[in-house]
């Protein structure tokens, strides 16, 4: 299998910090994601504290030229602003199943006890070398759009939804905790 990035990358609020956290994402991911995630927040008023990790893997074209995989969670800063936490890094060209997601989801599930940026900036970095491969089914190969899965229940089954692009107005309230899959067919 081929590897991901060395280093994967994140993005959004942690609880202890005061804004915006970012590190090792190239702005052509940050632009539309952010975009994206702030868009989603009209149509969101309140993240469910206890969302799911959803984990994802995006089309080449939807953050820039290449494919990427990573991990979402409804998150807050330190003052109590809302906004989804990601860690994401670009798949290579013919990677099927980055196994470091399983250790990301985990990291994201812990965040709220980690007492400052360095630190989550250190167990981020430790992923690609620590993390196994999820207890999953990997789906046929992603030829456009977007592929989202939750285990929701922690190893349970969990929900896999296809959207044709980055999430619209009808997932978010999904991914945030408040709704239930309402999946898009891929094109």
């Amino acid at each position: 299998m081929t590897s991901v990035l060395a280093h994967p990358g994140f993005h959004g609020k942690l609880p202890c910090a005061g804004d915006f956290v970012q590190r090792r994402l190239p702005a052509t991911f940050v632009a539309p994601w952010d975009a994206t995630m702030q868009r989603l927040q009209w149509q969101v008023r309140d993240q469910a504290p206890a969302a799911p990790v959803w984990n994802f893997v995006l089309a080449p074209g939807l953050c820039g030229a290449c494919a990427w995989a990573g991990a979402l969670v409804a998150s807050r800063d330190r003052v109590g602003r809302r906004f989804p936490m990601t860690i994401a890094a670009a798949l290579p060209v013919g990677a099927r199943h980055p196994p470091w997601l399983a250790a990301a989801a985990a990291l994201l599930e812990s965040a709220s006890a980690i007492d400052d940026v360095d630190s989550f900036d250190r167990a981020c970095q430790a992923l690609a070398a620590t993390a196994t491969v999820p207890n999953a089914q990997w789906p046929p190969p992603l030829r456009a759009g977007a592929l989202w899965w939750s285990s929701r229940d922690h190893g349970h089954s969990g929900v896999w939804v296809a959207t044709d692009g980055l999430p619209g107005p009808q997932q978010a309230a999904m991914l945030l905790g408040q709704g239930e899959a309402a999946s898009e067919p891929v094109r």
